[in-house]
């Protein structure tokens, strides 16, 4: 078990690091397959010049230094993870959500349709933690009673059926999330590592670079932190039914007045803006960048389209068991991407 529970820790520390590494490279080779290089200098102009410098004699070598420095660096973004999920001045509520969730909203969620005093049962000085004012402010004073209550519990069913380890299965999951939190982290600093490799190499300005990426990114924010406000426990019997026919409370609702039926009129529902978004932005790559469409022509464009419309109908038919107010909300969406994609200029 000891065994088990080292190489655990090992991997916690040494797979954000990689990751950081892996997504430097793939960024750097994302931009020299698809950027070309109309004027002096450029990033590289292509991957042989990006791996020129390695001799093959050295290969091996500079893998396993590759390698080796993913366990200091995963080891840093470890830490930095934790520090700006417990103990930043943004740990609390949050800074972009779901960039960097708080925790007070997390343990809210957890704590949905519960009352502390169910949770204290009987005991005297679980009443007494639950009652203090630092129970609802402080999220470190809650997580602590949260996690000495999970504790307990699991001790008493571990004790209780022989070979059963519910702790055991908890820290396995808790590192594993862990993990794969710390190496969204990973994720930013390679592209961060990425962004000042561009900017050196190419000779070009940092803040107009950072402002176009500022306007192209931040509005995926606000999507998907609506998509994450929007989500709730299962109705209750006694709840009126949601308009959209969910058990989760649409990210956005439009509604239209026209073609009512009596007291009703056709909505409009999107559940998954931040996704759409996405797919907004792919769309204008696709049909403007001289990369992907190097011969614009109106025979191309249609073509083009054609294949967009075919996404978008196997999308829409992924919907088919849903309401009509998500397919008409996603049907109108999808078509004022591939509308932005064709009619906004070129991106050459």
């Amino acid at each position: 078990m000891k065994s088990e529970s080292d190489l655990t820790k090992l991997a916690r520390w040494v797979i954000p690091g990689w990751v950081a590494i892996l997504s430097f490279f793939g960024f750097t080779i994302i931009d020299t397959l698809f950027t070309q290089p109309t004027r002096q200098p450029y990033l590289f102009q292509s991957l042989t010049d990006l791996f020129a410098p390695m001799p093959d004699t050295n290969t091996i070598i500079a893998a396993l230094f590759v390698a080796a420095a993913g366990v200091p660096l995963g080891f840093t973004i470890y830490q930095a993870y934790f520090f700006l999920r417990w103990n930043s001045p943004f740990s609390r509520d949050g800074l972009l959500p779901p960039l960097l969730p708080g925790r007070l909203i997390d343990l809210e969620k957890s704590w949905k349709g519960i009352h502390p005093n169910e949770a204290a049962g009987s005991m005297e000085w679980r009443k007494m933690w639950v009652n203090d004012p630092l129970f609802e402010q402080d999220y470190g004073f809650k997580w602590r009673y949260v996690e000495l209550l999970f504790l307990e519990a699991a001790q008493k069913i571990d004790s209780t059926f022989e070979g059963v380890s519910i702790y055991a299965r908890h820290r396995y999951l808790h590192e594993i999330v862990h993990t794969l939190g710390a190496s969204i982290g990973a994720v930013y600093i390679g592209f961060i590592g990425y962004v000042f490799e561009k900017v050196k190499l190419e000779q070009i300005s940092l803040p107009p670079y950072l402002i176009t990426l500022l306007l192209f990114t931040l509005p995926l924010f606000p999507f998907l932190r609506s998509e994450e406000s929007a989500k709730r426990l299962p109705k209750q019997k006694d709840e009126k039914s949601d308009p959209a026919g969910y058990n989760q409370k649409p990210a956005m609702r439009l509604s239209f007045k026209i073609l009512r039926r009596g007291n009703r009129s056709p909505r409009l529902v999107v559940v998954s803006p931040g996704s759409l978004y996405i797919f907004t932005l792919g769309l204008i790559l696709f049909f403007n960048s001289p990369t992907l469409n190097p011969f614009p022509s109106l025979q191309d464009t249609i073509l083009r389209s054609l294949a967009v419309l075919a996404v978008i109908f196997v999308w829409l038919r992924s919907k088919k068991s849903s309401p009509k107010a998500v397919m008409y909300g996603d049907a109108c969406s999808l078509s004022l991407s591939l509308f932005l994609g064709n009619c906004l200029p070129s991106c050459e």
